[in-house]
């Protein structure tokens, strides 16, 4: 990941407020062998994903026993989008 402030959660309102600030919409993948994972749909990036309520998307990231490691800004200080969700 790049240069920046960085951080991680398992906090869903500190995970929801990340997204929202970015336009980031919750989603899912399912694989053919039906595992799923989650991402964020953010502009082109993660158009392969199934939108998802937050609801539905919170209870899934708790139930696949997922952190989120996130960027709040990059090296000159925007605003990123950089995340990755990893397990707990």
């Amino acid at each position: 990941m790049p240069q920046g402030s960085a951080g991680h959660t398992i906090d869903h309102h500190e995970i929801r407020r990340w997204a929202e600030r970015r336009g980031a919409e919750p989603g899912r993948r399912v694989a053919p062998e039906g595992h799923s994972s989650i991402g964020f749909r953010i502009g082109e990036e993660g158009s392969d994903l199934e939108p998802l309520g937050w609801d539905e998307f919170l209870a899934l990231f708790d139930e696949l026993g997922l952190a989120m490691l996130y960027r709040e800004t990059d090296a000159q200080g925007a605003l990123s989008t950089a995340h990755e969700f990893v397990e707990r």
